[in-house]
């Protein structure tokens, strides 16, 4: 079974790869909202690193 940190994994490799959502959805399977929402928590992590805000969730 796949964990959700290897989905995450999968999901960010093909965003890391250009991809669009809607591409990831197609070649992975995993439904187009978990990619949306994953994608959305990764750039404001990305944001919030780029404005000096480098706290991390556990």
């Amino acid at each position: 079974m796949i964990t959700l940190k290897d989905k995450q994994a999968i999901i960010l490799k093909h965003y890391h790869d250009g991809k669009s959502q809607s591409a990831i959805h197609r070649e992975t399977g995993i439904d187009r909202k978990t990619v949306r929402k994953y994608i959305k928590e990764y750039r404001q992590i990305e944001l919030n690193f780029q404005m000096g805000k480098t706290k991390v969730r556990n």
